[in-house]
């Protein structure tokens, strides 16, 4: 079948990014690759093929070069929310929080009501040393409707940078009804960390 693929039309880009998701599922990454910079070529207006490759980069851990395809993906398709959580996060990966954050802002500003941009965001507050405006975004998406245990271990961690572990304990046995695994997990996170409960308000 792969081998026919392209000759069903060699000119057609969604058989070729096709290929590539099938040649990444089969491990065949380099090919995978090929396959799907070939569908970009075919088709520069069709934002899949950048993006499964992007993301095929990151799992590599070839930050520049995934970034550059979700660029790509988000040249044919602006609002693309993987794309542009993919670079956000490729930047991330490379250390540019920064430049990371203003990818995440932009991903929430076209995207408001889903909880994944405030999430990025929050992750690059706590690298950029900015916990009292990562807590209002893991609020934010929490509040949405985000349910991972890394959005609650985010808000744990930022109450701890900002010193106020009377609200990561009391979030942490809020969970203890519905999620007793991760306040348990959340707990023994606070208690290796070795905070002290403090005595202030929240903002």
């Amino acid at each position: 079948i792969l081998s026919r693929a392209g000759e069903i039309d060699p000119k057609d880009g969604r058989v070729w990014s096709n290929k590539g998701v099938v040649l990444e599922l089969l491990e065949r990454t380099d090919e995978a690759l090929k396959a799907y910079r070939r569908a970009s070529e075919l088709d520069p207006d069709e934002a899949a093929a950048s993006f499964h490759r992007g993301n095929l980069l990151q799992r590599l851990g070839r930050y520049e070069e995934s970034a550059g395809s979700f660029r790509g993906a988000l040249a044919a398709e602006q609002a693309h929310l993987g794309a542009l959580m993919g670079l956000g996060r490729s930047i991330e990966n490379s250390g540019r929080f920064a430049e990371a954050q203003g990818i995440f802002l932009r991903a929430a500003e076209l995207h408001p009501l889903d909880p994944e941009p405030y999430k990025g965001l929050g992750r690059v507050l706590l690298q950029r040393g900015k916990p009292a405006q990562a807590i209002i975004v893991y609020r934010k998406a929490l509040d949405l409707g985000g349910e991972e245990a890394g959005l609650h271990r985010g808000l744990v961690l930022a109450y701890y940078q900002a010193g106020r572990m009377r609200d990561a304990r009391e979030h942490i046995r809020n969970l203890q009804s519905t999620e007793p695994g991760l306040s348990r997990q959340l707990g023994d996170l606070v208690d290796g960390l070795g905070g002290e409960v403090d005595d202030r308000d929240p903002p």
